[in-house]
């Protein structure tokens, strides 16, 4: 029954997932507290609702609105007044730009929206379908990878490398992959 599922339903998984995890790589690199990266993924609760209830009419209860929206609310009141006073540092305690931390957090808050497609989409294509963990994580795997590779050049730019240096880039990190423990400079390239 797994087998007979066609790929592309796969495909459209992977490249959802693939997005998401490109969207959550840039934000977390450039959010300067850990603690804000972990509130702000909390938007995902309140915009799986928005999506399932949408794509599959999923009703919720008055107790589950008002828990989305005690999210939402609590995702607002610590994230003001960092961005209204004294200005944000990184674990460094270098200054940091409230605008970029802004954008970035919004970037975050984004990327949980393929996410949450992602997931009910599966809900939706595979139904009730018996299917084994491992064959459907292996095939949403191997499209998420075929998928990222065209957007290492968005990521390049985005991290201000070379798109030339993207295969070096990976080829270093391949090596360092396949060598455990391997923390020297020498096994990337930027």
């Amino acid at each position: 029954e797994q087998r007979d599922i066609p790929k592309y339903k796969f495909a459209i998984m992977g490249g959802y997932d693939s997005l998401a995890g490109l969207l959550q790589t840039y934000a977390v690199n450039y959010i300067a507290s850990a603690s804000t990266v972990v509130l702000v993924q909390q938007s995902a609760i309140p915009i799986s609702m928005i999506v399932s209830s949408i794509a599959l009419n999923s009703k919720y209860t008055m107790a589950q609105y008002i828990g989305a929206s005690i999210v939402m609310s609590g995702i607002v009141v610590v994230l003001v007044p960092n961005f209204m006073g004294t200005p944000a540092t990184d674990s460094s305690g270098a200054t940091v730009d409230t605008n970029s931390q802004l954008l970035w957090i919004a970037v975050l808050v984004v990327s949980c929206v393929p996410m949450c497609l992602s997931s009910v989409y599966k809900e939706k294509a595979l139904g009730e379908t018996e299917i084994d963990c491992t064959y459907l994580n292996g095939w949403v795997a191997i499209f998420q990878f075929l998928i990222a590779i065209p957007l290492c050049i968005p990521s390049a730019q985005v991290q201000g490398m070379p798109i030339s240096n993207i295969m070096d880039n990976m080829y270093g990190g391949l090596r360092c992959w396949m060598a455990p423990g391997c923390a020297s400079r020498s096994c990337t390239t930027r």
